[in-house]
């Protein structure tokens, strides 16, 4: 190693404490043989081989942080596992939504609004049957007697609570509204609910 220092000649032994990072001399004991040589405007070189220390001692900054283990190893930093209830995927709700969707269907939105339906239905003293057709269907009539009958042939049969619970699963992802919300958008679902019903019943009769 050589290092050429600009200067003054002079005729006191060199010497050479580097200073390294941090503000920080070197006080390892092991040391190298370097070539150091001065020179100055008008003056001659002169060489002179002297000893300094080679293995320079660093004053690593050592973080307090908890993450930092080892000065020179990094440790990423771990988070706990936190899970949410997803209320959305709550079966419990679900179960809960499709009974009171089924119940008004049938309790209240067809006597009430849909009575019309329970002409595709037919009783006779011996069976319980869809009409063979639509024509057929209007020269039907329901007597107020026959409702729960016939309401219970439709729910049993034709539109049952499964049926009404993937109306309603389709409606929650369709729509991207909750399950918790279904109450609110009562009035779309029953004609959703009843479309439905009415397109089973048109489907079984033209097979």
């Amino acid at each position: 190693m050589s290092f050429f220092v600009p200067g003054i000649i002079d005729t006191t032994p060199l010497t050479v404490s580097p200073l390294y990072p941090y503000g920080t001399y070197a006080t390892s004991p092991y040391t190298t043989e370097v070539s150091v040589s001065v020179s100055g405007d008008g003056y001659p070189t002169r060489t002179e081989r002297v000893l300094v220390p080679s293995l320079p001692t660093y004053n690593y900054y050592s973080p307090s942080s908890l993450y930092f283990a080892d000065p020179l190893v990094y440790s990423y930093p771990t988070y706990q596992n936190v899970s949410y209830l997803d209320i959305n995927a709550d079966t419990d709700l679900h179960k809960k939504m499709t009974k009171y969707f089924y119940s008004k269907l049938y309790n209240e939105d067809i006597p009430e609004s849909y009575s019309r339906l329970l002409n595709f239905v037919k009783l006779s003293e011996k069976d319980i049957q869809l009409v063979k057709s639509a024509g057929e269907a209007k020269n039907n009539t329901t007597k107020e007697a026959d409702y729960g009958e016939k309401i219970n042939y439709l729910s049993d049969y034709i539109f049952t609570k499964k049926d009404v619970y993937s109306v309603l699963y389709d409606y929650v992802q369709k729509k991207r509204v909750n399950w918790w919300d279904l109450k609110y958008y009562s009035n779309d679902i029953e004609l959703y609910l009843v479309k439905e019903l009415e397109r089973r019943i048109n489907d079984i009769i033209l097979e």
